[in-house]
């Protein structure tokens, strides 16, 4: 009698998680995507998901504790955690994005259910460039840094929104691509549209190529999927075909988006071109200043290439770094010195040597190989592996694990790449209490 009353009291404990997990979980990855307070709202429903969850997350713990990219990515952020015991007194770490890891065990639950964590995502990103075409046309003001020049939406770094735009069309093209009904394929197609407006309006340049990596990649997979049923192929080139016409039409109908473009290939061209002042082709050079950091982290991280220099040492270590090179090195370059170095790999080598460096990279490894498994012969999910391979190409110019708003992205697609567990006992149980109910 006393078992059958524990069996009770724990269906109705895993009922009752289940009713709160999926809705915040739901809000969660809607709101996350919107930027302003929108982010931090979803990181307080993705605790709340990730406290529902722990039922089902008990039943499967022995199956998530043997997920290579659960291990790499948890050791990374607790070797990050560790790195502050060395780390400098006047060292100002900042491991806020700490908080993202969260998201994880909220996500997991989901994996065999993904259209409540997909289609959230893509309703998000639509919001968010739905606010940003309103900061284009003057109705809300943006917090960006340089407003005159792109419109972020609620968000103050247009780069960081427009990874999430990126990751929004390409998950509402698998979307629409995977719908049977007229209605959600004219649903997903309208996200589709409005994501690659929103990507277009943040005119940055790393976010535009990542746009375009993604759509070829996911273009290129689907012709081999479906390379026998030409109809397949036809519905598949024209949605990839939706998001370019409205980059070519961009392009067409602004200056300022074409002189963007066309910068690009300067500035690269720009640093490797020789100068009477070896800085003067890099001060003004987002991708100039992106090769010194790049360069001074490789030699930083071979200082002290087992522990790194610890939590929030960036700034501090170019400071003492500069004073050792030469001017076309970073000496006297303003803006080498910097908490920011605009790349994932380069911030983890500086602040946790080499393990730091290889947690992080394994972790991409394993997360974009396990993400491109789950898409085979699931449509819907075959948007995770080029998404993740975008976002690892991106993380080489941007740090994406800096900001919470990115970082939640960067969890919620490792989660997602795990492929689901295997039923549990959880569900037996609900069954057996359900049955002793009624009886």
């Amino acid at each position: 009698m006393q078992q059958q009353l524990l069996k009770i009291a724990s269906g109705r404990w895993n009922r009752a998680c289940g009713s709160i997990h999926a809705p915040a979980l739901v809000l969660a990855c809607g709101l996350a995507p919107i930027g302003g307070v929108g982010d931090l709202i979803s990181l307080w429903l993705f605790g709340i998901a990730a406290f529902a969850a722990i039922p089902r997350l008990m039943c499967s713990g022995s199956f998530l504790a043997t997920r290579p990219t659960l291990l790499f990515y948890g050791s990374f952020w607790l070797f990050a955690v560790a790195s502050l015991a060395w780390a400098p007194a006047t060292a100002t770490p900042d491991l806020t994005s700490a908080w993202t890891l969260l998201v994880i065990p909220a996500v997991l639950p989901a994996l065999h259910r993904p259209g409540l964590v997909l289609w959230p995502i893509a309703i998000g990103v639509a919001a968010q460039a739905l606010i940003q075409i309103g900061g284009a046309i003057g109705l809300i003001e943006s917090p960006s840094e340089r407003p005159w020049r792109s419109s972020p939406g609620l968000y103050w770094y247009p780069a960081s929104v427009g990874i999430w735009s990126v990751s929004g069309l390409l998950i509402s093209l698998a979307l629409a691509r995977a719908s049977r009904s007229p209605r959600t394929i004219l649903a997903a197609t309208t996200l589709c549209l409005l994501a690659a407006v929103g990507l277009a309006l943040t005119l940055n340049r790393a976010a535009w190529l990542a746009g375009g990596i993604g759509l070829s990649l996911l273009l290129g997979r689907w012709m081999w999927i479906a390379c026998r049923s030409p109809r397949a192929l036809t519905a598949a080139a024209v949605l990839v075909l939706l998001p370019i016409v409205v980059g070519a039409s961009a392009y067409l109908g602004s200056k300022t988006v074409r002189y963007r473009v066309h910068s690009a290939a300067k500035e690269v061209v720009a640093v490797w071109q020789p100068s009477s002042d070896s800085t003067s082709n890099l001060r003004a050079n987002s991708f100039g200043m992106r090769v010194l950091w790049w360069d001074a982290g490789w030699d930083l991280m071979w200082k002290r290439p087992i522990i790194g220099h610890g939590a929030g040492s960036v700034a501090e270590s170019l400071a003492r770094l500069e004073s050792e090179r030469p001017s076309n090195r970073g000496a006297a370059v303003r803006g080498f010195i910097t908490s920011n170095p605009h790349c994932s790999l380069i911030t983890a080598a500086v602040e946790q040597g080499v393990p730091g460096m290889a947690l992080l990279l394994l972790t991409g490894i394993a997360a974009a190989g396990g993400a491109w498994r789950r898409g085979i012969g699931v449509i819907a999910m075959s948007s995770l592996g080029p998404t993740i391979v975008v976002l690892l190409l991106f993380g080489t110019v941007h740090a994406l694990l800096l900001e919470p708003y990115t970082a939640t992205l960067v969890a919620i697609l490792i989660a997602m790449s795990i492929g689901p567990p295997p039923k549990s006992e959880c569900q037996h149980e609900d069954a057996a209490s359900s049955d002793t109910m009624a009886a």
